[in-house]
């Protein structure tokens, strides 16, 4: 099987006829529900091709992921680099439509999230001693702004661009301190890593 990692469209693609026939339905329905697909956990994807959850982590894994919600992640990345590029190769579009477009990306956050999760999150935040913040390359300036604006708002926190420096911040805190991972492929060695470190500390 020939593992395509710049795009998981044409992993998908290039690999079909070696998937099992359960495998197929799920990979059909990825490729023709692209943008609906990004915002189903395992369960949803496999009621709506018509196939089971064992096999949806099948075919993810047939395909060189670790499992269905890493290619789902990498999947959202190929088509917002797609909107991305789209938007770039039209320099006449107005200022409205820009705002709109990114308007459009964060409210489809909201069918990822539930109101119980996010107020969840919440709580975890402001009942943490400290919050640990570790990222990774192009996530770092997400993580260097959320630890900015928590602290804005009274709330200890550690974050750096330097793995080893979030391992020891990690290495020192205590059971009551939360953990803030951010990762846009869900793979990411030193976030991973953090999180480890983190689980051992609970």
């Amino acid at each position: 099987m020939q593992i395509i990692q710049s795009s998981v469209i044409d992993n998908i693609k290039v690999n079909f006829e070696s998937l099992f026939p359960a495998e197929k339905k799920v990979a059909k329905y990825i490729l023709e529900h692209l943008n609906e697909v990004i915002f189903l956990n395992i369960s949803e994807l496999a009621t709506n091709s018509n196939s089971s959850e064992s096999s949806v982590v099948r075919m993810a894994k047939h395909l060189g992921y670790n499992g269905y919600f890493q290619m789902r992640l990498l999947l959202s990345n190929d088509i917002s680099k797609k909107d991305k590029d789209i938007l770039c190769n039209q320099p006449l579009l107005t200022s409205e439509k820009i705002f709109s477009s990114c308007a459009n990306r964060i409210q489809s956050l909201s069918n990822m999230i539930t109101t119980e999760q996010l107020v969840k999150a919440a709580k975890l935040i402001q009942n943490a001693r400290i919050c640990h913040i570790t990222s990774i390359g192009n996530t770092i300036p997400v993580a260097i702004d959320l630890g900015f604006r928590l602290e804005r708002n009274g709330q200890a926190c550690t974050y750096s661009n330097q793995p080893e420096q979030y391992y020891n911040h990690i290495a020192l805190g205590q059971k009551d301190d939360l953990l803030i991972a951010i990762t846009r492929s869900g793979a990411s060695k030193q976030v991973l890593k953090s999180i480890s470190l983190a689980e051992k500390k609970a």
